[in-house]
């Protein structure tokens, strides 16, 4: 895991939780120190799981920042799971070794904008069954390249771009973030 940009997460899954909201997920950009979400898990238990994200790595505390935007949003219920670690954002290389091919995170690695890695994973997955299948596994990297590079290329652009306005000026993060898309809700904290 020393190439490519790395994220951090942590996330509590918490129950009977009064931020529940069935068919919505919030997502909160911090220009100072990263993303926060909420999104819901299991109906049945009022389950939601509350997160916070970072890109690259910095000296933040980061159990104590989602305890205190858990207090800020006054979201409640019982933290019944704790999860988090190291994210490798955009392409992991080498994306084949001997005759393993890598996919997941340890290949085309997760969204670089964020954090989110499952459609990759299985993406991925699907073009290394069919490399197999069809008996052209050394193609694997070439194929993973043509299916990511665009993303991986935007992706390091606006990672650094957002560092560099990070330090001259959080709120030039959040308005690059604004302009990305219309796809999340950006509240500024």
């Amino acid at each position: 895991m020393d190439k490519g940009i790395k994220g951090m997460t942590l996330q509590h899954t918490i129950e009977d939780s009064n931020w529940f909201i069935a068919d919505k997920i919030k997502v909160i950009f911090d220009g100072r120190y990263g993303y926060y979400w909420i999104f819901p898990r299991n109906p049945e238990k009022k389950e939601v799981n509350v997160g916070f994200g970072t890109c690259g790595t910095f000296n933040y505390n980061m159990k104590e920042l989602l305890e205190n935007f858990k207090k800020k949003y006054n979201i409640q219920g019982k933290v019944n799971y704790v999860v988090g670690g190291l994210v490798p954002l955009g392409l992991q290389r080498p994306l084949m070794y001997k005759n393993i091919l890598f996919v997941g995170d340890a290949g085309p690695g997760a969204f670089p904008f964020s954090g989110q890695g499952i459609y990759r994973a299985l993406l991925s997955g699907d073009i290394a069954g069919k490399c197999i299948v069809k008996g052209i596994t050394k193609k694997y990297p070439h194929k993973i390249n043509q299916a990511f590079i665009k993303w991986q290329v935007i992706g390091k652009i606006f990672y650094h771009i957002n560092f560099r306005f990070r330090k001259i000026n959080p709120e030039l993060v959040l308005s690059s973030f604004r302009n990305l898309g219309r796809f999340v809700e950006v509240v500024h904290i």
